[in-house]
This record gives C-alpha cells, structure tokens and sequence, in this order.
C-alpha cells in the first residue's frame, strides 16, 4: 500500500520526529551531566547510605535540654564558628544532584567547634532562594543547609532522639541575598536585644568532607526549644508553626488547618491534639480584630475589658515588640506582603506568641525601595504595594485582614507602647541611651561597633580559597562585595534610626542618605535621595546627627565626623560636610559612657579663629546645640578638671599652714624664755614654710587658669585633626582596604600624604580612585596604569613610571577642574614630580564626588588634607 503525503504534512512529520529526538538528547544529555555535586554521574537512591551502626550508641554527655541553654555558646558573638560536616560521597553527590528537593540524606557526622555530633540529617532548605541557587548557579553546590541531629537516632531504636545539648536543628544558610553578610544577624541581635524569643543565630565557616564552602549565616531552626528557652521549660506541649499563605483569619483555618503549619498537611500531623485549641483561638483573636467580644458582641477596642479578653489568647507585649521591631527594620516580605516568614507558637492554654523568621532580606532590600525611603519609611507601614498580594486602599483597610497585628493597630495604649519600642529600636541601634524593653542604657552606634567588631573575621573568612564545586551564588564576588557592602549597612541603620525618632517627634525633617547604596548590600535599590529642604545628616561611627536647611541644587548634603585624639577632652569631633546650609544647623551629640559618668559637662566649640563655650539642651542622652557653622567641637568634664588641680600641691599647701601656724607659735614661746638661738632656726623653718605655701597657692592658682581656658586645645586639632589610617592591602585584585571617602563637591583638589611600611614586600603597590554615584571612574596605580569606567575617556600619562619601595614617603594630588582630572604623584622627601595623568572625562561625572585611597599589595599609612 502507498500513502500519499503532501509536501507541507511532511514538513510537520519531520519536525515533530526532529523535536522528540532533540528532546530525548537533551534528556540524556541533562541525565548524563548534572549541574551540581562533585561528579558527573547521577547518584540513584539505592546508592545511599541512611542506616547507623545498630550498636551505635548516643553520647550522654551531648544530650541535654534547651532550656539549660548550653548550646547557646556554640552560636558566637564575636567570630565564626567552624563547622566540618563529613558525609559519604555518595550522599552527598545524591543531596546536591538534588537539592531543589531538599531530601534528607545521613552524615557521618558534624562537629561545631570542638563537639562532634555522629549520625545526623542533612538537607538542603530554602523556599525561593533555593529553587534560585539551583537553576540560576550551575557548578556551585553553596546551597542553604540543615543539620537535624535525631534524624536517624530515634528513640525506638537507640532509647532516645539525638540532640545536641537539647537543640534539634540547626541551619546554614547561604546569604544569597546578603552580600554584607550581616544583615540577618544584625536583625535578629536587634529582636535579641528587644526581648523577643529569638533563635541562637552566628556565623559560621563551613566545611563539607574538609572541603570550605564559605561563611554561612548559622541558626537555630524554628523548633519548640526556642520556646522551651524562652519560657525555661523542659518541655513545652503547644503547637509550633510557620504559617503560609494565609492572614490567620479564622475563615481560612477554619478551611483549611494546615496553613498554620506552612499547608504541610504532613506536618500538622504532629499536632493534631492541637487543632482544636488552635481553630478556638482563631475564632477568638479574629472577633476581637473586628471589634466584638468571644461572644460575638461589639465592644469598645479602646476598653480594659477588650485588653483583659486580649491577653487570653495573645502575650501582648511580646507581639507588640515583635511589630514594632519587625517595622523598625524594613522587611516587606513578611505576613503582610506574602502571608509567610515568621514562626507562631499557641500554647496549650490558647495564647500565642510569634517568633522572629527569615530577616535575610531585611533593611530595605525586598520590595522595590531605596535607601532613602528605607529610612524615612512610615512607621506603621510594613509592606510595599508593590510587592504585596494583601495591600488595599488604605493601612487600616490592609490590616483588618490580619487579626495578629490588627488586635494591636486598633488600640490607642497598645500603639503607643508600639511606638516606644520603636523608639528602643533607634537607641538600641545607632543612637544610645535607655531603652524601655530591656532596662539597659547603651552606647551610640553600638551596631556600627558591633560590626566592626566582626569585620576583620568575616574579610578574612570571605577571602579563603572556597573547594573547587562552590562560588558564592548570586554574582556575589568576596570578600570584594563584602568590603562595599559594610559602610552601607552602617549607614541604612544609623540613617533609619534617625529616620524613626523624627517621626516619632513629628519633625518635618527628612533624612537624606547620600552615599547609602543599597544595591551593594545585596537586592537593594541604589535610587536617588532628596537634595534640598529640611534635612538631616548622620554620622554612623558616633551617632552624631546634623538638621538644617538646604538649598534644593541637585546636591545631597553628607556628614564626616571625625574623632582625633584630644586627652584633654572626653570626646572631640571634627564635623565637616560637603554642602552649606541655608542658615543654622542644629547639631545633635548622643551622650558616650564617658559623658553620661561626668559631673558637670562643657561644651567648647572652635570655627575659623573663634571658639566658644555652647550652652546645650539635653533630651534623654541627646545634647542639642545651634550654631552657624560647622567645626570642631570639645567635649569636657569641668568638674574633673578642678579635681586635677595638682592635689599634692593642695595637701603640701595645707600641711604648710599648719607648720606655719605652729612655728609662729613656738617661736612667741621662745622669744619670752629668751632662747635666742632655737628661736633663729624656727625663723628659717618659718621661711622655707611660707615658701612652701606660696609656691603651692601658685600652682592651685596656675590649674584654675588652665581650668578657664577649657578648650584651647582645638586650635591645635583643627590644623591637624585628621586622623592617620593604617590600611592593609592583601592582593592585585578585590582584597584591598579603603579609606575613608573625602566628598568632593565640583571643582577641587585633594592630597593624600602616604608613607610605605618599611616592612612590605617589594612588589607593593596602592592605588587611588575618584567616582560617582552613577558607576563613573578614573582610578590611577602606583606603577602608572591607569584605568577608567562608565563613561568615555582618554588619559595622557606625562611622565615615567616610578615604582614605589618600601619606607618611601609620597604625596598623591588630586585635581578636578570642569572634566578635567589630573592625579600627581610626588616624591614628598625630595619633592620630585614621579608621575603625573591627566585624563579628560568626554561623559557626565556628578556634581558631587567621592575620593578614596585603596591599599592593594602592602601595608600603607594615609593621611588625607
């Protein structure tokens, strides 16, 4: 038989014949080359090894209960915890093949520190983050971890669960939208701080089969032992659960139960005893967001009875701290944007609390917002409309949907100790002082101190060699991205703390965030700031805030407090800024711990050839002034200057006395017995005694002039209050330090005097960099390269290359002049011109520039004018 075929139904035969072979190809070719694990063989289920020695036997001296909180000090404060994870190979290639499952597969076992856990769980997790790690990072196997330690150690089979010291899980995860590397764990320290029950979280180094996959963010997993720390429990019976994809309403869990638990109907399983206590509780709660009783009738939300009715199914003041912290730091992707990313505890009694969850996107960086509106953000706003399925025409609209913050929001008392915990926030954050949640007084920028304390562990641990199957995903470049990022955290937190406390004081200052680029923290918005009207500037080192009025020209003002050393004082700042104001500026001083143990604090101020004593207001820690310029300004404790008034010289002055007195004395005893002799030496005595006195009342008269002259000292800091930076380069390329950016407004010209450590090696090199906020550059080397970026260029280099030694003194100049930029490299011990490049920008620079010394290879000290 013939079949007739047309030419066009021919061209449809081959082309599906064609699509089915090219698809069994790309299926066999997927099969035969997997994207992750370190082979290329896939790994099939039945080559897993998920059994434990049947004679194993669990270390007693690692079992203990969360509430002993023993465990605690493996998650550290001031340094990364190492963490080797050692695993048959064949698990693991099975694990990382495929991780976008998370399947559970057995470790040999885990050491944290110096404990070694055997026979634990090991799965990757993550919701979005994962399923991005794995299609969009081929070759890199840095995916987020859980270790469970009683996986395979049940209680049916080795007479208990495993755990280590009481804890069950812990994660690892990966930052991959974290460049900082900070950000969750500044976020939870803060939730810490508020007295919130918050899982043990720290960095951690760590190592799969001795192989470094990198610095991971290390925390408890959201697990009943958070509670059973925070209640100090043994045992807590309630139920625990993340919920997803609901507002909590009693409507939708009454439909459906297993939102409570993330819709993991498996999951509720553990708690089906619960179910009840948990659906009567959200009928309760959601009765009392819309304004009625348990019983179903109105009542007044503003009442001590709808108080009293609250506090049966809710621990108000810690859902209250939760809010207010939650708002304080900026993460949209919450409850109110996407129903998820905080955990719920309901106790047996049918009370709940929530748990602090997943704040690695926090600070502004989800949802579409910069840095200026991260920090001016309304402080009862907690979503992005945007990216929020729940945002309706108006806050109350929003949030009558979700009972758990509504019962709160309606409430005049509740709101107001929500804002004075916001207020907590602030203090606890950048600005110092009391905080109410805790009754603990802090110092300003305690977060930026916090951080530096960590910054030189993490560089160095972001710098190691990572194994040859791992990258730090989502285009992040350590410890590169990482030195970037850290000032701008720094800043965010200190511009939001700020951001907060006018809105609480209802000023209509704004605060500016010029220099803040957001996007360097990982997921962020760079976006522009205001330029002009009543703005506010902060320094994230001290806490120091400057208002004031500018002119709306294009240009966002910027503050540079420096701190050089004065021992006379307590506490001197230089403050300088790359724009005038209009008129005054009000500057704001947050108390140290050196002020606030003070007796009686003066305030010298010194501008142009004038200084002057500054009467201050105090608020809380804050010490406000105005003036009409800004300068440098002394901080003193008067009191303790009197009390330095040479005290030997005052007990010798007074001893004097008394041996003048009783010499006049003895002496009128001899003149009447007639004892002529005796009575010549107690004349001497009486010389040398009045001599004595003199010279001490001289000196108590010399320190009660210095006394008076307070704050002569600052002629001496204002010519030389720049302080020296040490800075170490460690590499050519990405592990170099920067000093501290000089802003450049138009035309200018700034000078770095740099002297090279005689112990560098000889191939040492530095380079210095002038850029904008538009990604524009011109960057010139010690060895005469020089390179540019983000707009056009052309260069003329007019002199020879001079290489720079070891021990050698050298001045950099650099100039602007319309486009024009010209880099000088001078010889400062003979003066001699090494090199100099003049390159000519045929694009736009901005207005306002930054200039910043960058160490490569060798160890330099810099000192900028």
């Amino acid at each position: 038989m013939i079949i007739m075929i047309n030419t066009t139904t021919f061209k449809r035969i081959t082309g599906a014949v064609c699509i089915m072979l090219l698809t069994v190809v790309q299926v066999e070719t997927a099969l035969a080359n997997p994207t992750h694990g370190t082979t290329n063989v896939w790994i099939s289920e039945e080559q897993l090894d998920n059994t434990p020695p049947a004679d194993y036997k669990i270390n007693e001296a690692t079992q203990g209960y969360a509430k002993d909180q023993v465990y605690n000090e493996y998650f550290l404060n001031e340094d990364l915890q190492e963490v080797r994870i050692s695993i048959d190979e064949n698990n693991l290639n099975y694990l990382l093949q495929n991780a976008k499952e998370a399947p559970y597969v057995m470790a040999d076992s885990v050491a944290i520190g110096d404990t070694t856990i055997q026979y634990p769980g090991l799965k990757t997790k993550g919701d979005y983050t994962l399923l991005y790690s794995y299609d969009h990072n081929a070759g890199s196997d840095r995916f987020s971890f859980t270790v469970n330690f009683g996986k395979y150690i049940k209680k049916a089979d080795y007479g208990a669960k495993q755990n280590f010291y009481g804890c069950e899980k812990i994660s690892f995860n990966n930052l991959y939208f974290d460049n900082s590397m900070l950000k969750e764990y500044i976020s939870y320290k803060l939730f810490d701080e508020m007295g919130l029950p918050v899982p043990q979280y720290g960095l951690a180094k760590l190592y799969i089969n001795d192989k470094y996959y990198g610095v991971y963010f290390m925390v408890e997993a959201l697990e009943e032992t958070i509670m059973e720390q925070h209640f100090g429990e043994k045992d807590v019976d309630g139920l625990l659960g993340k919920p997803r994809d609901t507002t909590l309403s009693y409507e939708e869990l009454k439909k459906n139960p297993a939102l409570i638990c993330g819709n993991d109907p498996e999951e509720l399983k553990d708690y089906e005893a619960m179910i009840p206590t948990m659906l009567e509780w959200s009928r309760k709660i959601t009765n009392l967001s819309n304004g009625k009783d348990f019983d179903g009738n109105a009542i007044d939300v503003n009442s001590e009875k709808y108080l009293e009715l609250l506090e049966q199914v809710m621990d108000i003041d810690s859902n209250v701290r939760y809010f207010a912290t939650h708002s304080w730091l900026c993460q949209n992707d919450s409850m109110f944007a996407w129903y998820r990313n905080y955990g719920l505890y309901i106790s047996e009694d049918g009370v709940s609390t929530i748990i602090p969850w997943d704040y690695d996107i926090s600070f502004g960086t989800y949802g579409g917002i910069t840095s200026y509106e991260t920090a001016n953000y309304d402080l009862d706003r907690m979503y992005s409309d945007n990216f929020s399925a729940a945002a309706l025409s108006s806050l109350e609209a929003t949030y009558k949907r979700f009972p758990l913050f509504n019962v709160i929001y309606q409430n005049e008392q509740l709101m107001s100790k929500y804002y004075q915990y916001m207020s907590d926030c602030s203090n606890i954050a950048a600005l110092g002082g009391y905080a109410t949640a805790n009754d603990k007084t802090y110092e300003p920028a305690y977060f930026s101190k916090c951080i530096d304390g960590l910054n030189d562990a993490l560089f160095a641990a972001a710098g190691e060699n990572l194994a040859g199957n791992v990258f730090y995903m989502n285009g992040a470049r350590q410890p590169a991205f990482f030195k970037d990022a850290i000032p701008n955290l720094k800043n965010i937190i200190a511009m939001r703390a700020i951001g907060v406390k006018h809105q609480l004081d209802n000023s209509d200052y704004k605060v500016t965030t010029q220099g803040c680029d957001l996007s360097t923290i990982g997921n962020g918005l760079a976006g522009k700031t205001a330029t002009g009207g009543n703005l506010t500037i902060i320094d994230e080192n001290t806490g120091i805030y400057v208002s004031a009025n500018y002119s709306d020209d294009g240009v966002a003002p910027y503050l540079d407090v420096m701190t050089p050393e004065n021992p006379d004082a307590l506490c001197t700042y230089r403050l300088e800024s790359n724009k005038a104001a209009t008129g005054k500026y009000q500057i704001n001083i947050p108390a140290t711990k050196e002020m606030t143990a003070a007796k009686s604090l003066v305030f010298y101020y010194k501008t142009g050839e004038n200084i002057e004593k500054l009467e201050m207001t105090q608020n809380g820690n804050i010490y406000t002034c105005t003036v009409d310029s800004l300068g440098v300004l002394g901080i003193y404790d008067e009191a303790d200057k009197l009390r330095a008034i040479n005290p030997a010289m005052l007990i010798i002055s007074i001893l004097s006395g008394v041996l003048e007195i009783s010499l006049i004395l003895c002496l009128c005893r001899l003149i009447i017995k007639k004892k002529t002799k005796v009575a010549a030496i107690v004349i001497a005595c009486m010389v040398i005694a009045t001599i004595s006195l003199v010279l001490s009342v001289l000196n108590i008269n010399k320190g009660n002039a210095s006394n008076k002259n307070i704050g002569s000292d600052l002629n001496v800091l204002v010519e030389n209050a720049k302080e020296t930076e040490i800075l170490q380069g460690k590499g050519w390329w990405g592990i170099y330090e920067n000093s501290e950016s000089y802003v450049l407004t138009g035309d200018g010209t700034y000078t770095y005097n740099i002297t090279v450590s005689e112990e560098n090696p000889a191939d040492t090199g530095f380079c210095v960099e002038i850029y904008d906020e538009l990604g524009n550059y011109f960057t010139t080397t010690s060895d005469g390269n020089f390179w540019y970026a983000g707009t056009n260029g052309t260069s003329n280099k007019t002199t020879e290359t001079t290489n720079i030694k070891p021990g050698d003194k050298v001045k950099v100049v650099v100039k602007r002049v319309n486009n024009t930029y010209t880099f000088e490299y001078i010889n400062a011990q003979t003066n001699k011109l090494m090199q100099k490049i003049v390159a000519t920008e045929n694009g736009n620079f901005a207005k306002v520039l930054k200039i910043r010394f960058m160490a490569q290879v060798g160890t330099f000290y810099v000192n900028g004018e």
